[in-house]
């Protein structure tokens, strides 16, 4: 007769069990997908610029979908246990032994979990593999094919079973350390909140990791870790400033008895369970603050899209060899076509990175620039090839520094490539015979933008005595290029006579090194680097649009989740607030306001922190010599404005929704 009950309790609960275990589903299915990606990265990702987004694209998202996964999984999980004591403990009065209950609770939940997570694990391998599908026949340049390991796997199930494992002992031991009558009172029991002014440290605290965030962020022009974990600082700082300062805000509120009392209907929900809903506010804030910063900044800078041609000179430059043969194709080849063409003496310059660079000489950047170098021995000046800046802009920051302090001159070959990556061999900063001392660093767009990364197809000028040297040595190499040509030709010819020139490189031209990090090539057509950027554009913001909407739809599903499942005390509200006489029309105000009040918050202050991030954003692309200009903030006010309208409109609908469930009911 006991287990029948129990069997019926159960059954009566079903929608609410179900619905906890639904979301611990889509936890272990979200955090599986991410996490998958993370693993593949390196094999997917083809380099580049947009390879190198792209893999921020993931790190950054991996960071606020762990954070929103992890949440969601405890507090689904958490809620699932507290509703069951709260049945068990019915249980208990018509003669259930505490350790039975006990034991049939941690086995009813074991067995929800492995059915939960196994249903995860397998719809975030369908929607990994749909993903990376997608991602590659989209876009092939850039992405890969790539299998998942085996590894994604054991550390989902491993974070799913330490969260699973944590959940329920915390709360069996709470459990056991409570009275009947209050594991029975469940939503009715009040919360405790930070009510004495001491709880401001944690303000503070809270204010020192947004400060240590904005330190790490303009300290990390080169991105890296330190990029990553300024956005988590700030999630974090965030949350605790909302938490502590927000609920010591609603305790003066509710000091202040006529306001209060005025604006009760509003305010009580929000008061009395505003502690409790920290897993939510961690969740909804993590998805939107990384939508409306990191998401919203990076799509802003991309517009207007296309245009680049005006910033390209030439039709195509072309790394040749000191030889006749070359010089006598080029005159013919403009003689027959009616174009025009430039040379510059140069010799290729390798880094540390595997990139290389176009080395020149003092006396070719006084005839560029109109300025004299005035360099001597090792010193040199870093010319950056960004077309999105002013010519001759400095860089204050001292990422081309660290990037190029240590070069050799000549092209990537095999064997210098192998000594690069040699864990045994010397040390950059130790090798004194490859290091230079960089006078100046500059932007310049002299020939047009044909670097794929931010450390490649940069000018660096050396002194003319050491720069005839290094290209002396080098002239007698038939794999080194020593002259830079730069050809434009009449609208009409173009492609007959870039065909040409493209058939002569392939046969008699430089070969590209197969050493760099990135595609660099000796041969750049005009038209077809501005093809590509124009492509790599493109998926740069298709991948910023899917993480967006992930963190949109995520963040939706956390405010569902926990709306449903309070969906019986919203009916005693409702019930009540009709028995004592107020309007519908003010019912539905209240219901509106009590759902979305959480939300509201957690999204006003992801987007009060766009702002400020948007404008470190400019100042840490400024200072690595990009101008984004002022038209950069419309773009961030339109989509951010459309970010936060949808938000909102949705969650209209969905509070349409549960007013309509309510009033059939």
């Amino acid at each position: 007769m006991r287990y029948r009950i129990i069997f019926k309790d159960f059954k009566s609960n079903m929608k609410n069990n179900i619905l906890f275990f639904l979301a611990n589903s889509v936890g272990v299915a979200e955090f599986f997908v991410f996490w998958g990606m993370y693993s593949v990265m390196a094999q997917i990702l083809k380099g580049g610029v947009d390879g190198e987004s792209s893999a921020y694209d993931i790190v950054l998202s991996v960071g606020a979908v762990t954070i929103f996964s992890t949440a969601l999984m405890v507090y689904s999980m958490t809620k699932y246990i507290r509703v069951r004591i709260h049945s068990y403990s019915l249980f208990v009065i018509i003669g259930m032994k505490k350790r039975v209950m006990y034991a049939m609770m941690a086995f009813e939940y074991l067995v929800g979990w492995l059915v939960s997570s196994g249903l995860g694990l397998l719809a975030g391998t369908a929607l990994l593999k749909g993903v990376l599908y997608g991602w590659h026949f989209a876009f092939p340049e850039y992405v890969g094919a790539a299998k998942v390991n085996v590894s994604v796997y054991q550390m989902t199930f491993r974070v799913s079973l330490g969260i699973m494992a944590a959940v329920l002992f915390i709360l069996l031991v709470w459990t056991d350390n409570r009275e009947l009558g209050s594991l029975m009172a469940g939503e009715e029991t009040k919360e405790k909140r930070p009510r004495s002014m001491y709880w401001l440290v944690m303000v503070f605290a809270g204010i020192l990791l947004l400060l240590a965030g904005r330190f790490q962020y303009s300290g990390s022009v080169v991105r890296g870790w330190p990029f990553v974990y300024a956005h988590m600082e700030w999630i974090g700082g965030t949350f605790l400033i909302l938490m502590f300062g927000g609920g010591i805000v609603l305790e003066m509120l509710h000091g202040r008895e006529n306001f209060y009392m005025s604006h009760i209907l509003k305010l009580n929900r929000l008061y009395s369970k505003y502690q409790s809903n920290s897993l939510v506010l961690l969740m909804l804030l993590a998805v939107h603050f990384l939508a409306l910063s990191y998401c919203v900044a990076g799509m802003a800078e991309m517009f207007p899209m296309g245009d680049y041609e005006r910033h390209y000179p030439y039709d195509a430059v072309w790394m040749a060899q000191e030889r006749e043969e070359d010089r006598a194709f080029c005159d013919g080849l403009v003689e027959k076509y009616g174009g025009e063409a430039k040379e510059m003496p140069m010799i290729r310059v390798t880094n540390y990175f595997n990139a290389e660079h176009i080395g020149i000489s003092a006396s070719a950047y006084k005839e560029l620039t109109k300025r004299d170098a005035r360099l001597e021995g090792r010193e040199v000046i870093c010319a950056v090839s960004e077309c999105k800046s002013l010519p001759g802009k400095p860089v204050s920051s001292g990422m081309y520094e660290e990037l190029n302090e240590w070069m050799v001159p000549g092209r990537l070959t095999k064997e210098l490539n192998e000594q690069i990556n040699d864990p045994n061999s010397v040390l950059p900063e130790m090798d004194k015979e490859n290091l230079f001392e960089i006078k100046e660093v500059h932007t310049q767009n002299w020939f047009g933008e044909y670097g794929i990364m931010d450390y490649c197809e940069d000018v660096i000028v050396f002194s003319d005595a050491y720069f005839e040297e290094q290209r002396g040595r080098l002239l007698n190499d038939p794999e080194e290029a020593t002259v830079l040509a730069m050809f434009a030709f009449p609208e009409e010819n173009k492609w007959k006579a870039l065909g040409e020139l493209r058939s002569y490189v392939k046969k008699h031209g430089v070969k590209d090194s197969e050493w760099t990090s990135s595609r660099q090539r000796s041969l750049y057509i005009t038209e077809e680097t501005v093809e590509e950027l124009e492509k790599a554009d493109l998926f740069k913001l298709t991948n910023k649009l899917f993480i967006m909407a992930t963190l949109f739809l995520s963040g939706l599903f956390a405010l569902m989740i926990k709306t449903l499942s309070e969906i019986p005390y919203y009916e005693r509200r409702y019930e009540f607030l009709e028995c004592m006489g107020i309007r519908k029309k003010m019912r539905k105000r209240t219901l509106s306001a009590e759902i979305q009040s959480t939300p509201a918050i957690a999204v006003t202050a992801a987007f009060a922190l766009s702002a400020p991030y948007l404008w470190m954003h400019i100042l840490r692309e400024n200072a690595r010599g990009v101008v984004l200009g002022g038209k950069v903030w419309f773009y961030w006010a339109v989509i951010a404005g459309a970010y936060v309208a949808a938000e909102y409109g949705v969650q209209k609908v969905f509070v349409g929704y549960v007013g309509r469930r309510i009033e059939r009911k």
